[in-house]
C-alpha cells in the first residue's frame, strides 16, 4: 500500500470549493490526470462514478463511489488499475478553506510493476501536481 497526502489552502468559501472540487463531470476540464467521467449512479449522498485518465504516462480506468459529507468531507472508494480509498477534508481557515487530502492506494498491474520496488516518491510529486491545478481551477471560477 502505497499513502500519500496532499494538502493546499484555497482563496475561496469553503461551500464553493466543495462544490466545484467534487463535480465530477467538470473533473476533466480542471484535472491534470482525469480525462473522462461518467456519472453511473446517483442515491442520496452517494455517486458511482467511471474515470479514465492518465497516470505517470499509462491509460487508466477506475469505478468510484463517493460518499458526500458536505461541506466538509468526501470519501472516495475506488477500483480499477488499483483500489484504495481517498478521503478528502476541508477546513475553514483564515485565507479561505484548506483542503487535506489522504489516498491509500493498492496498486494493481501496472502500476504495481512501477511502484514494487520504488518509494511513493513520483506518485506524491504527481498528486500534488494535481492538487496544485484543482486549486488554480478553483480559484479562477471564483476570481474570473
Amino acid at each position: 500500500m502505497v499513502r500519500i497526502e496532499v494538502s493546499k489552502v484555497i482563496e475561496a468559501p469553503r461551500d464553493f470549493v466543495y462544490t466545484r472540487l467534487f463535480d465530477y463531470e467538470s473533473l476533466p476540464k480542471a484535472s491534470t490526470i482525469v480525462t473522462s467521467t461518467k456519472i453511473l449512479s446517483k442515491e442520496g449522498n452517494v455517486q458511482v462514478v467511471e474515470q479514465e485518465g492518465k497516470l505517470l504516462g499509462r491509460r487508466f480506468k477506475a469505478v468510484v463511489k463517493a460518499t458526500f459529507s458536505p461541506p466538509e468531507k468526501l470519501v472516495e472508494e475506488f477500483s480499477g488499475d488499483a483500489t484504495g480509498t481517498q478521503v478528502w477534508t476541508l477546513t475553514e481557515v483564515p485565507q479561505g478553506t484548506k483542503v487535506s487530502l489522504v489516498s491509500d492506494i493498492n496498486p494493481k498491474g501496472f502500476l504495481a510493476r512501477i511502484f514494487g520496488g520504488l518509494a511513493s516518491g513520483p506518485l506524491q510529486r504527481v498528486i500534488n501536481e494535481e492538487a496544485e491545478a484543482l486549486k488554480r481551477y478553483i480559484e479562477a471560477a471564483k476570481f474570473g
